[in-house]
């Protein structure tokens, strides 16, 4: 079971025995851009772990711009 109410993969990357994962998320009637390292369990699942970002999606361009400034 998710916390998020819904959650919808974006994206995912590879960090080395760890990936990164890009989600659209919401929680009630909040929605979110998740930006979180995953870790593989026992049980070959991916867990999140406490490794990342929440934005909230009315900033989620602004972040995104600001990360890319100056590349």
């Amino acid at each position: 079971m998710s916390f998020w109410d819904s959650e919808v993969l974006l994206g995912e990357f590879d960090k080395g025995s760890e990936k990164i994962f890009v989600k659209r998320v919401s929680k009630g009637s909040r929605t979110y851009i998740d930006i979180r390292t995953f870790w593989l369990d026992d049980s070959d699942e991916w867990r999140p772990s406490k490794k990342g970002i929440a934005v909230p999606i009315e900033l989620a361009k602004d972040v995104a711009e600001a990360m890319l400034k100056d590349l």
